[in-house]
Order: structure tokens, then C-alpha cells, then sequence
């Protein structure tokens, strides 16, 4: 068996790396290695890597959408410090970044938003 630790990234398909690599930097990531074919990014521990997509990349599903029909990723969450996410909301909110929640969810409490290619982030503690 497999003695997986914990994530180490995870990596994502963006059709601007640019207009990406400024996204996560307002949301508290920084770069910490740019090559032309990637770009790494950190927070904590979180790592996360954008890859350019080719100019007739299709996207995988609509923006924002949770669809059970398509087989794809959902969202990407990030642990954040408990009692931190109406801070973060407010935060998100006065640099123009929309977000849905805080939602109380059975195991956890979580804030909803979506990079500039629609990958939606969710930053989430345990209740």
C-alpha cells in the first residue's frame, strides 16, 4: 500500500497564467518558481501549479457549476484558521472577488469562489 503523507499540489489548466499567477497572489499565494511551461505557487503548505492551456483548449464545464454529469474536478479546497472566514469574505469581497457563503456543512464550515478560468476554490475549516 501506498504511504501517501498529504497532497503535495495540485494542478490546474488556466488559459491566462498571467491573469491567474495575479489572481492567487490577491489571494495570498506566492510564486516561487515561473518556468515557460508552469508556474508554482505557495501559501503554507498548500502548493499549486498553473499550466498554460493551448489556444483551442475547450473548457471541461461551465464556470461555477457543481454538474454530477460531468466527470471533472468539483473545486479545490483550502484549510483556513476557524473563526477566519467572514474576514476572508469581507477581504475577497473589497477586491472585487464575489464569493458565496460561509455554509455550515455537517463536518465543516466553508466560503465559496472561483479563480478567472472558473475553478472554484473553497476555503473551509472543520466545525
Amino acid at each position: 500500500m501506498i504511504d501517501v503523507q498529504r497532497v503535495d499540489h495540485v494542478a490546474v489548466t488556466v488559459r491566462d497564467v498571467e491573469r491567474s499567477e495575479a489572481f492567487y497572489q490577491r489571494i495570498g499565494f506566492e510564486i516561487v518558481l515561473k518556468i515557460p511551461r508552469a508556474t508554482f505557487l505557495r501559501t503554507g503548505d498548500a502548493n499549486f501549479a498553473l499550466f498554460p492551456a493551448n489556444a483551442e483548449a475547450r473548457d471541461a464545464k461551465a464556470r461555477g457549476s457543481m454538474d454530477r454529469e460531468v466527470v471533472a474536478i468539483q473545486h479545490i479546497a483550502f484549510r483556513v484558521a476557524e473563526g477566519s472566514l467572514e474576514g476572508w469574505r469581507d477581504q475577497l469581497e473589497a477586491a472585487g472577488i464575489p464569493t458565496r457563503g460561509p455554509i455550515d456543512h455537517e463536518l465543516n464550515r466553508s466560503l465559496y469562489l472561483e479563480d478567472p478560468d472558473g475553478h472554484q476554490l473553497e476555503l473551509t475549516h472543520p466545525i
